[in-house]
């Protein structure tokens, strides 16, 4: 009898890990919960575009960087476009799957925020730079030593809202301010 307890444990602890790495799986697959960034490398490998004609992919290689960022097409099979990284990125498919967020956590002392467009005529757009030039005489946004961009939603199908945060130089006890880049046009402060 002990013999067939311990089994039975055994065989329903197999099937609770089972049933945690396909809930994880599929969630994933799915883009994690709606609107959640996914972080490369990760657990998964790849995220699917809502509607399913792209995929983002992970690419690791044990050449500097190390990491390769691929957008296809799925029907074709074709790179739409690709970044390298060294650290790590997350990233977030706008809902109508025209864009692709990508926050590059490049450093320790910063992070850029990257928008591809992948509809029409593919496009990278540094939405950090596109921002620190809009507000160049914004002293906290310049002179910080430690400076972080990074998209956090698509507000709607082409509006990304925007986080910068810092700290150092004219800003010694830190900031934090907020933005939206409308796609393909221009940024505006929120905060």
């Amino acid at each position: 009898m002990w013999k067939t307890v311990a089994q039975s444990k055994n065989v329903f602890m197999k099937s609770v890990y089972v049933l945690a790495f396909l809930v994880v799986g599929v969630t994933a697959r799915a883009g994690m919960i709606a609107g959640d960034l996914t972080r490369f490398p990760g657990v998964i490998n790849e995220l699917a575009s809502p509607n399913r004609r792209y995929v983002a992919r992970n690419v690791d290689s044990d050449e500097e960087p190390h990491h390769l960022l691929e957008i296809r097409e799925v029907g074709t099979g074709d790179i739409v476009a690709s970044m390298r990284y060294s650290r790590f990125v997350d990233v977030l498919w706008s809902p109508d799957s025209a864009a692709l967020l990508v926050n590059d956590h490049a450093g320790s002392d910063f992070g850029r925020c990257f928008v591809f467009a992948v509809s029409e005529e593919p496009m990278r757009t540094d939405v950090g730079a596109l921002i620190l030039e809009t507000f160049k005489d914004d002293r906290r946004l310049r002179d910080s030593g430690h400076r972080y961009i990074e998209g956090t939603e698509w507000l709607d199908t082409r509006t990304l809202r925007v986080r910068v945060t810092g700290y150092g130089g004219s800003s010694r006890s830190g900031f934090e301010a907020w933005f939206s880049y409308i796609l393909g046009e221009s940024v505006k402060r929120l905060s």
